[in-house]
């Protein structure tokens, strides 16, 4: 199965490569159509957004690690 991007997207939807990146990111005006034509093409083409790369591409986050300190206490049986 190959790997889907937004050129993809893209195509599927008739639209440029920017304007996927736009809807996709939420940035300027897109138009309620063409958002729709967006959507659709990536439910058809099985699309879905890496979390992880998008994280990595701004340098930012939004994931808390925790770290415990396991504590037990063992029995001893003589």
């Amino acid at each position: 199965m190959k790997k889907v991007g937004i050129r993809e997207i893209a195509q599927e939807a008739n639209i440029s490569t920017a304007t996927v990146s736009r809807v996709l990111n939420n940035r300027g005006y897109i138009s309620q159509e063409t958002r729709d034509k967006v959507q659709a093409a990536m439910k058809k083409l099985e699309y879905y957004p890496n979390d992880l790369a998008r994280a990595l591409d701004k340098k930012r986050i939004y994931t808390v690690g925790l770290i415990f300190r396991q504590m037990c206490t063992r029995s001893r049986r003589n």
